[in-house]
C-alpha cells in the first residue's frame, strides 16, 4: 500500500516512483524544487599573493546588480565555491556562485605557468 504525499508547496501528488524526493526533508515537487533554488551568481577567482587566498568577485549581483567580494579559501591547490550569503545590504538571500569560463582559463595559464617556472 502506497501513501500519496503531496507536495508541501503546491498540494500535487508525487508521481510513482519519486521515493528519493520523498525520503528527502523538502518533500517537494521537482517544479516547486527547481523554484526553491538560489540563484547562480558568476563570478571572478584570483589568487590573492599578499594574503595567500582565492578572492571571488561577483561583478554583478543577480539579486541586486552590484558588486560583491567573498573568500574562496587558503588552499592554492582549489578554490572553495558554492553557495553563499549575499551581501546586498536590504536582503538576507542567498546565490551559487559558479565561475566563468574566461576565469577558469585563466586560472589553468596562470598553473601552467608556475609549473614550468618551477621545473625551469
Amino acid at each position: 500500500m502506497t501513501i500519496a504525499t503531496p507536495c508541501r508547496r503546491c498540494g500535487q501528488e508525487f508521481e510513482p516512483g519519486h521515493e528519493a524526493i520523498l525520503a528527502g526533508v523538502w518533500r517537494l515537487c521537482p517544479t516547486c524544487r527547481d523554484a526553491d533554488r538560489p540563484p547562480s551568481a558568476a563570478c571572478v577567482v584570483v589568487w590573492n599573493n599578499r594574503a595567500d587566498y582565492w578572492a571571488v568577485v561577483v561583478p554583478a549581483c543577480p539579486l541586486c546588480g552590484k558588486t560583491h567580494h567573498h573568500g574562496g579559501g587558503v588552499d592554492p591547490r582549489r578554490v572553495d565555491l558554492g553557495y553563499r550569503s549575499a551581501h546586498c545590504w536590504d536582503r538576507t538571500d542567498s546565490y551559487e556562485l559558479v565561475e566563468t569560463p574566461a576565469s577558469s582559463e585563466a586560472r589553468a595559464r596562470l598553473r601552467a605557468e608556475r609549473t614550468r617556472k618551477a621545473v625551469a
